[in-house]
C-alpha cells in the first residue's frame, strides 16, 4: 500500500509513543486511529476497515498477542489484515510468539519514520 493511502489502527497505551506515531503517520499522510486499549480497538474494527494494525504487545487490558489472536479468529477467507506487533523488549522468543499468534512482523520501539514507511510500503 502507499503510505499516504493507508487506514491505520494503532493500539498503544503510552502517550509519548502515541504522539510519536501520530507525528509519523501525519508526515506520511496516512489516516490513523490511535487507541489506548484493546477493547477500544475492537470497537473501531467493527465500525471501520483498516489496511494495517500496529499493536503494542504489552497492553493494560489484555496481552497484545491475545488481541492479535482474537482479531485473527474473526477473519475469514484468505485476505487477512497485516498486524504489526510493537515492543520495547524484543527477543527471539517474543518474535516466535508474535509470529505464532498471527503477527506479520514484530518491531522494536521506538518506532521511526523509516520503519513505518517501509512496513506500509511492504504491505
Amino acid at each position: 500500500m502507499r503510505p499516504g493511502d493507508a487506514n491505520i489502527l494503532m493500539v498503544e497505551d503510552m502517550q509519548m509513543a502515541q504522539k510519536a506515531a501520530r507525528d509519523i503517520f501525519d508526515q506520511l499522510g496516512s489516516n490513523a486511529d490511535i487507541v489506548d486499549w484493546a477493547c477500544q480497538a475492537f470497537e473501531k474494527l467493527v465500525k471501520k476497515n483498516y489496511d494495517i494494525i500496529f499493536v503494542d504487545i504489552h497492553l493494560p487490558d489484555i496481552n497484545g498477542l491475545d488481541f492479535v489472536r482474537a482479531v485473527r479468529a474473526t477473519e475469514s477467507g484468505s485476505k487477512k489484515i497485516p498486524i504489526i506487533g510493537v515492543t520495547s523488549a524484543p527477543s527471539d522468543k517474543l518474535k516466535l510468539k508474535a509470529k505464532c499468534s498471527g503477527c506479520n512482523e514484530l518491531l522494536s520501539k521506538p518506532l521511526n519514520f523509516n520503519m513505518i514507511e517501509k512496513i506500509l510500503s511492504h504491505y
